[in-house]
């Protein structure tokens, strides 16, 4: 009888589940230690991965936008600087998502759009691109011999 000879090998597979620019509005408040503000200057901002939770095929993404602003103050004609934080969550829809699956998310910030509201708050929408790669280890056997052929 012959018998084929496998020998296990762990292969990891990578995909691409999401890919996607998303636009977020916040609106920051100038805090009360600091004066008024009479022209924005500058906007920068980064965004950082928070908390990725998996459950039943979907991906929850938890990531924060970190804002520092700085701004000509109304009193004294200085500039000012602030920081301010938005915390935003993506959802991502994949049926092949296991549990033993690793997710890398990537969200980095692609343009920043602020405008003056009044002497004490700022509207920022913030384009984010979200990239979510998927990384499953599939364990396949590869035939390596034959035994029995001398039967």
């Amino acid at each position: 009888m012959l018998d084929l000879i496998k020998d296990h090998v762990h292969i990891n597979n990578l995909a691409l589940l999401e890919n996607k620019s998303d636009v977020y509005d916040f609106d920051c408040i100038i805090p009360d230690s600091l004066p008024d503000m009479l022209k924005i200057l500058a906007a920068d901002a980064y965004a950082e991965t928070d908390i990725i939770s998996k459950t039943n095929g979907n991906a929850t993404i938890s990531f924060k936008i970190n804002y520092k602003i700085l701004y000509l103050s109304e009193t004294d004609k200085k500039i000012k600087s602030f920081s301010a934080v938005s915390e935003h969550t993506v959802k991502v829809s994949a049926g092949t998502i296991k549990e033993d699956d690793i997710l890398k998310v990537t969200c980095r910030v692609e343009n920043i759009d602020a405008h003056f509201i009044n002497s004490r708050k700022i509207s920022v929408k913030t384009t984010v691109c979200t990239e979510v790669l998927q990384k499953s280890v599939v364990e396949v056997g590869i035939c390596t011999g034959i035994s029995g052929a001398d039967d």
